[in-house]
């Protein structure tokens, strides 16, 4: 466990052998949580800090980083700090499970990605408009993007190389195309520190996981596809 040069934690699972980024704010919610901070106290130290949101909405957002974390097997619960009482009685955040078409997409449309990201942005922008507009025959929803990325992250469970949000983000969007639906591929950055980032989202609205950055409040989007 260490951090990148963002100040984003990044954590490796010895069970899976798969890496695991969280971001600057997740990294300070585990810090905290490691150093016996209840989540109660973490999410009023950040409500602080974050104007216009209600304490009950960071709570919330805790313990679903929390949850992602325990059942990916990186975070251990101790019950005696009361920390998996408040899991329970909270529903649970699952991801949506992909289905064979949706795995089958994205095991088509992985190389695919990694092929463009090889060209120049332009001729990118250019393929994903036009495999958007000649294959999508309807917009696709949340749900429709949730299962896309479930599948892209299981598909590039085995790829040795990089595989991080441009080539998840891209990769889901050929990934809706392939089932006719349209998706938005989006870029933005962060200003402090500065960081770049690419995501998907569904009706102008950012799809996002549990363990991911919250776009809104993070990121200045600058372009879609």
């Amino acid at each position: 466990m260490g951090r990148d040069e963002s100040g984003r934690l990044v954590v490796l699972n010895r069970a899976t052998g798969r890496w695991h980024i969280i971001n600057r704010t997740g990294a300070e919610v585990v810090d905290r949580l490691v150093d016996g901070v209840d989540i109660d106290r973490v999410a009023a130290l950040l409500a602080q800090r974050h104007t216009g949101v209600s304490v009950e909405q960071v709570r919330e957002d805790v313990v679903r980083l929390v949850d992602g974390l325990v059942r990916r097997g990186l975070l251990e619960l101790r019950p005696e700090r009361g920390t998996s009482a408040v899991l329970m009685s909270l529903p649970g955040y699952e991801e949506a499970a992909p289905t064979a078409t949706h795995r089958i997409a994205a095991v088509v449309a992985l190389p695919v990605a990694l092929v463009l990201l090889r060209l120049p942005f332009r001729a990118q922008v250019r393929a994903v408009a036009v495999g958007k507009s000649l294959l999508g025959a309807r917009d696709a929803d949340d749900l429709d993007v949730r299962r896309c990325l479930s599948a892209v992250r299981w598909a590039g469970t085995h790829y040795p190389g990089r595989f991080a949000c441009l080539e998840q983000s891209l990769t889901a969007v050929l990934t809706a195309a392939l089932l006719r639906r349209r998706a938005d591929w989006c870029f933005g950055f962060s200003s402090d520190p500065t960081t770049m980032h690419a995501w998907v989202e569904a009706g102008g609205h950012p799809v996002t996981g549990v363990l991911d950055a919250p776009l809104e409040k993070t990121y200045r989007k600058v372009y879609a596809v």
